[in-house]
């Protein structure tokens, strides 16, 4: 079974790549024997990377939000790489957090740039990345979230500064059904687009800085805890590989059970 999710051959754009979930991910597919360009605006984190695969890493810095600086990065993956064949779009920014997360108080420039960090980036660098995977056929993983399916509760966040903003969920529901959109219409080419959904995944610091918070998190899912990083590797690999030849246009969600209940 382990030949299905060999990553050999295998030429991957990672965006967002030097972030806290994504790190274990690029780690065990460097290990599966792909190649993996990364893109994000931070180095990768070297150290928690396979020393033995380091050729096969690349590494442009890259402002998502800048589409002169994703089209520079995508010429440079396939100068390094010699194509593409699996494109991550795990990268994300936004704007709102906290006091400014409702509609009533949510300014014109923080709702655009929020959408611009969710749904925007995901397709800037689908479109650039679709003459090669046309080429070459291949799979698109994109990164929705649990709150591009269901509701933030206000309650949960308390006083811990972390309220998620309308805009975030918005345009991650917009990611899933931009999704279904290239699947339907590059499946002719042999190009699969699927996306994965994250539940709670929070940044340490976060949970160390607020503990409360984090019990209110652990406590929403099923299995009664939030993810650890390297849990969301095995949801990608699978769609990255040979192992989902017949998926395409799904989403897999990996949240613990919280949009389950």
């Amino acid at each position: 079974m382990s030949s299905i999710f060999s990553m050999e051959g295998k030429c991957v754009i990672v965006t967002g790549g030097a972030g806290n979930l994504l790190t274990p991910t690029i780690s065990q597919m460097l290990m599966l024997g792909a190649k993996v360009a990364v893109a994000d605006i931070l180095e990768p984190r070297y150290d928690q990377m396979p020393d033995e695969f380091a050729d096969n890493l690349f590494y442009k810095k890259c402002d998502a939000y800048n589409t002169s600086q994703i089209k520079g990065f995508v010429d440079f993956a396939i100068q390094k790489m010699g194509k593409i064949n699996v494109l991550v779009n795990g990268a994300t920014f936004g704007a709102g957090y906290g006091a400014h997360a409702t509609p009533d108080i949510m300014t014109d420039e923080e709702w655009e740039r929020g959408l611009a960090g969710s749904v925007g980036v995901v397709f800037k660098f689908t479109r650039e990345c679709l003459p090669s995977l046309k080429q070459n056929g291949g799979s698109i993983v994109n990164f929705s979230s649990m709150y591009g399916h269901v509701s933030p509760d206000y309650k949960m966040y308390g006083e811990s500064g972390y309220n998620n903003p309308c805009n975030y969920g918005a345009g991650k529901a917009g990611v899933s059904q931009f999704t279904r959109y290239c699947a339907g219409n590059y499946g002719r080419f042999g190009i699969r687009v699927n996306d994965v959904t994250p539940g709670p995944f929070p940044a340490e610091d976060h949970v160390k800085a607020n503990p409360d918070f984090g019990k209110e998190l652990a406590k929403r899912t099923m299995l009664g805890r939030y993810g650890d990083h390297p849990e969301i590797a095995g949801a990608v690999i699978y769609l990255a590989s040979d192992a989902s030849t017949f998926t395409t246009g799904s989403n897999l969600v990996v949240d613990g059970g919280w949009t389950a209940w």
